[in-house]
């Protein structure tokens, strides 16, 4: 397929206008809409909605998209200037609001083949997260909804970043956060690349066959393959190692797509680990979804196992030096291996002179999590405060999950061997 065409999109852009957003935060909001409004075409349909704890529509009367005109684009900005901050935070109406209005769309012009987004901008956390992120998942079902994204933005520290990720997931579109609003233009620069990314859709409802019993693929379910963002798909099987899979899913223009890939095996990529991590997001997902402890007990065993950091674990640096470190791997090769679940599991390398080691360990956060912080309007960051360790990481920790900041700081050498399982980690420490 051509995947410089450009298909048209109809986009819906929900705006928290609660106080919370009062001042710097609310002129960037708008800022960011104004900037991504501006990448919009002729061929394009939008409206914005500005929402607080109330529901009063959006900027037509009718509710309906309008053409994305100069005038229009423009009025869309006087709109947004004039419902300033006001009140509370209520998420559920508008966006399930916005996400019936794309379906209907879909439903009254099926010969319109756009790509349908809700672009969701907020600060804050509602009590209603779990419940509304379900509600979501089971409206993505209907079949008149199956083209139909939800991209979420977060902005600041107190934002529950957690929600608004796993709302993209079930919405199968991207999430982008704003952690530190101060620095210059980023909401504008993260909301234009949001919106860069969603205009260039290369494949979509993607599914990956084999010839195998068993098998488990992550993440589920697999999100769209958009230009400039590379899809990497883990998982396990039993049985002798396929020859081929099958992928089969949908181009742009709406003519399915099917092709048989053969298969290699290779020993550069580390895939255990990059299955670890993807499962790792898929039961704290769930346990997000459910509250059920025992899956928790199972993320925090296969986090400290496999060395992989999660919500309920943390990175942990140590001194330590060459000598030390080789008589310590040989020490656990003769207990049998890994290390068991409250112990400090190794990643990575030395740093230069080896003077630090990298692992992911129990102790620290205990029963808390990054998840009820940001819950309880606490950032992240501030779940290490008085740690020991927080000073090292001077951003919130999100390891592989987008929001590093700076995470690793010069320790190229170190996460160099991390790059191919964090993404985002290996991308901060080049």
């Amino acid at each position: 397929s051509n995947t410089n065409v450009q298909f048209p999109k109809d986009v819906i852009f929900l705006v928290d206008r609660s106080g919370s957003m009062d001042g710097a935060p609310f002129r960037k909001a708008v800022d960011a809409v104004a900037a991504a409004l501006s990448t919009l075409t002729m061929n394009d349909n939008f409206t914005c909605v500005m929402y607080d704890h109330e529901f009063k529509g959006s900027m037509t009367n009718n509710g309906m998209l309008t053409q994305a005109t100069p005038q229009n684009i423009q009025n869309a900005i006087q709109f947004m200037n004039a419902n300033g901050p006001r009140g509370g935070t209520d998420i559920r109406t508008p966006l399930l609001w916005a996400s019936d209005i794309l379906r209907r769309a879909s439903q009254e012009r099926p010969d319109r083949l756009s790509i349908k987004s809700v672009v969701l901008i907020t600060d804050g956390c509602v009590a209603n997260e779990v419940e509304l992120t379900i509600e979501v998942e089971r409206m993505m079902k209907d079949p008149n909804a199956r083209y139909n994204r939800i991209h979420t933005i977060g902005l600041g520290p107190y934002c529950n970043h957690q929600f608004l990720k796993m709302l993209s997931t079930v919405g199968r579109g991207f999430n982008e956060n704003v952690v530190d609003m101060n620095k210059e233009g980023i909401v504008q620069r993260k909301t234009v690349r949001l919106m860069h990314s969603m205009a260039n859709p290369v494949l979509s409802n993607i599914t990956v066959g084999m010839a195998a019993q068993g098998v488990e693929i992550y993440p589920f379910p697999l999100p769209d393959l958009f230009k400039g963002r590379p899809l990497t798909i883990a998982g396990k099987f039993t049985g002798q190692f396929p020859p081929s899979i099958n992928i089969e899913g949908y181009l742009p223009d709406g003519k399915k797509f099917t092709r048989v890939v053969q298969t290699s095996t290779s020993n550069l990529i580390p895939i255990d680990r990059v299955f670890a991590k993807m499962r790792i997001d898929d039961l704290t997902a769930r346990y997000w979804m459910t509250g059920d402890e025992k899956i928790k007990e199972q993320l925090v065993e296969l986090s400290v196992q496999e060395a992989v950091p999660c919500a309920y674990t943390t990175v942990v640096a140590y001194e330590t030096t060459v000598e030390k470190r080789e008589k310590e791997q040989k020490e656990q090769k003769k207990k049998g291996g890994k290390p068991t679940a409250g112990k400090a599991a190794m990643v990575g390398a030395l740093a230069v002179g080896g003077v630090l080691a990298i692992g992911a360990g129990v102790y620290l956060l205990g029963g808390a999590s990054a998840i009820s912080a940001t819950a309880n309007g606490i950032s992240s960051a501030a779940s290490f405060a008085g740690s020991g360790i927080a000073d090292l990481f001077s951003g919130g920790l999100d390891c592989c999950g987008g929001s590093c900041n700076g995470l690793f700081g010069s320790l190229e050498p170190l996460c160099g061997s991390m790059e191919p399982l964090c993404g985002s980690c290996g991308e901060i420490c080049k």
